[in-house]
């Protein structure tokens, strides 16, 4: 959907369409000039942008949606009733593609994040801790799916039979990391769901990550910083969560250990210490009830 022109998930917003007025576009035939339809659009610029789309952009946009129909991917706007209420207040409230149970995206969740090349000694720590945590709670793990923490994180939830959230920064016809393909079943049969919020064909692009960080943090209660460097992915996510008025914890980390400074400023900025599964629980229970 972000390939037409002037139609990109955040416009369709912008212009309050609604989802059977986009269903109803779908249906459209691409052979009958599509003005004749307009009328039928309750928005005014609704009416505007079906006016402006033309043969090919509607035929594009049509086999984007058949694609997603084809997979059970289901799209979700702000006024479908699994759509996250944290997402609604964001200031461009994304179209999600989701696949697997959308039940778990209204469920209490800790995002868990972290450095791509991670240290032996994290990786530990979080099948020892944090599997305890996952298998003692009731908790579903957000989680944005790249090598290292991530994958990791994703992985301990799956083998405790807990869901799982992964974010993605593509589309879902491009999943990114390519590692990360062959855990998309098993999150699904646990429980979780794909999420992106990208059209299905969109590869991967810097930006991307911003947006995947942004959605990772407004979902969850929680989010714990395992291992990050100074300018990561990770610290993106946790001041997103703090300018979100949400808690952050990190794992304490060498200061020698280039691949943890940012748990040290974390540290410094107030991010409270984690250190073992009781600590995680403390953290749970203050912030599940604030939720």
């Amino acid at each position: 959907m972000q390939n037409i022109k002037d139609l990109t998930f955040l416009k369709w917003l912008k212009i309050q369409l609604t989802f059977e007025e986009i269903k109803f576009i779908l249906n459209i035939s691409p052979e009958k000039n599509l003005n004749e339809y307009a009328k039928y659009i309750s928005h005014e610029k609704s009416r505007q942008k079906l006016e402006n789309l033309s043969s090919c952009e509607h035929l594009q946009f049509a086999k984007e949606y058949e694609w997603l129909q084809k997979r059970s991917i289901q799209l979700l706007v702000p006024t479908h009733k699994f759509y996250p209420n944290s997402f609604r207040a964001l200031r461009h409230p994304p179209v999600l593609s989701v696949l697997g149970h959308l039940e778990a995206l209204s469920r209490d969740s800790l995002a868990v994040v972290g450095s791509r090349n991670t240290s032996s000694s994290s990786i530990d720590w979080m099948r020892s801790e944090l599997s305890q945590f996952i298998v003692e709670n009731k908790v579903v793990i957000s989680s944005g799916g790249a090598r290292g923490v991530d994958q990791e994180a994703h992985r301990i939830t799956i083998a405790n039979n807990k869901p799982t959230i992964c974010f993605l920064p593509s589309g879902l016809a491009k999943v990114y990391p390519p590692s990360l393909i062959h855990w998309l079943e098993s999150i699904i049969d646990n429980g979780g769901v794909i999420v992106s919020q990208f059209s299905p064909f969109t590869p991967i692009y810097k930006s991307h990550f911003h947006y995947r960080n942004e959605l990772i943090a407004a979902l969850s209660c929680a989010t714990l910083v395992v291992e990050a460097n100074m300018r990561s992915g990770s610290m993106m996510t946790a001041r997103y969560a703090i300018d979100m008025g949400k808690e952050v914890s990190t794992l304490p980390c060498s200061p020698v250990n280039c691949s943890g400074k940012g748990n040290l400023k974390l540290l410094q900025d107030g991010a409270q210490l984690i250190v073992s599964n009781e600590d995680l629980q403390v953290l749970w229970a203050r912030n599940t009830l604030k939720s």
